[in-house]
């Protein structure tokens, strides 16, 4: 792709893709710009879009680049502009008296595929689980939802937040990728929730202005309700 980035909207990127810990990222402009991260042991995925709106100029190049994570924002810095190159795609992070460039190459690939049914969904308000943060640690935890009730139980953490949920479910998972997620729930406006009962994970969906970021978060174990 060839675009420009406003120094805001290049922020809020560069805090979404930091909730996944891994070395790669995956640029797939066939149709729309969409960005897939999956964590080094495997146990949360990320596939992030931006609409066309989100950019200050947009050009797709019908491409799949898989290329070395890249920090987005700079501090203080004006705009991000990349352009794609046959073999390189070069990163400007243009500031007021001068312009930093990075030029990374990249290798032809294909996202990652989850095949993900859902038997039950619902929303969360977003702000709530901010509020969440300070008590996830990195232990297994479980998170259950059951009559528009969520709780968030381990050996050191127990929390409940209001969901509109119809059905109930139960299952374990690593407290450090919910926290990964929560931290930046404050970017969207809207949350969701998805389950199903043959997944390997489930699915949390934010919506935001220009962006939609789709985390599966993978199963430990299915509890007991």
């Amino acid at each position: 792709m060839d675009c420009v980035m406003s120094s805001q909207n290049a922020f809020i990127v560069d805090r979404i893709l930091q909730a996944v810990r891994t070395s790669a990222m995956l640029i797939d402009t066939t149709n729309e710009v969409a960005f897939q991260l999956i964590a080094a042991d495997k146990t949360l995925i990320l596939n992030l879009t931006l609409e066309k709106a989100f950019f200050t100029s947009l050009s797709l190049k019908n491409r799949l680049a898989l290329i070395p994570r890249q920090k987005f924002y700079i501090k203080k810095m004006k705009l991000l502009r990349i352009t794609t190159n046959e073999y390189v795609m070069v990163f400007e992070y243009v500031f007021d008296k001068y312009v930093l460039r990075r030029r990374v190459f990249y290798n032809p690939s294909q996202p990652f595929a989850i095949d993900f049914k859902i038997d039950l969904s619902g929303e969360i308000n977003p702000n709530v689980l901010r509020f969440a943060l300070k008590e996830i640690g990195e232990e297994i935890v479980t998170l259950r939802v059951a009559k528009d009730v969520g709780e968030i139980r381990g050996e050191e953490t127990r929390m409940r937040f209001a969901v509109e949920f119809h059905g109930e479910f139960s299952v374990d998972v690593i407290g450090g990728n919910l926290r990964s997620i929560f931290e930046v729930s404050d970017l969207f406006i809207r949350m969701g929730i998805s389950y199903g009962s043959s997944n390997l994970s489930i699915n949390f969906v934010f919506v935001g202005s220009g962006t939609k970021a789709s985390f599966f978060v993978a199963i430990n174990r299915r509890a007991n309700p």
